[in-house]
């Protein structure tokens, strides 16, 4: 499956430190395998419709959401401005 970004996640993470960047790197390394697997408890949360969450560290969440052939990565936050972004769309 092929991941794909947005400029709004694009932005977001050339606003990384490299520590942070690397988390989440690694993270979006593991998210094709991961996807679909309920059961293997790789992170990824249903969160309505085709939008979903993925852990990148203890405090940093990655939304995408699943189109045919491609994950797009929507926005890199909190757990809180992941609630605020939800409510835009």
């Amino acid at each position: 499956m092929k991941v794909e970004t947005t400029e709004a996640f694009d932005r977001a993470l050339r606003a990384l430190s490299l520590a942070d960047f690397d988390v989440v790197a690694s993270a979006l390394r593991k998210l094709p395998n991961a996807f679909g697997r309920p059961h293997a408890h790789s992170g990824v949360r249903k969160l309505r419709g085709q939008i979903y969450e993925v852990r990148a560290g203890l405090d940093r969440r990655i939304m995408f959401r699943k189109e045919r052939d491609r994950l797009l990565l929507l926005f890199l936050g909190n757990h809180d401005q992941i609630r605020r972004f939800l409510k835009n769309i």
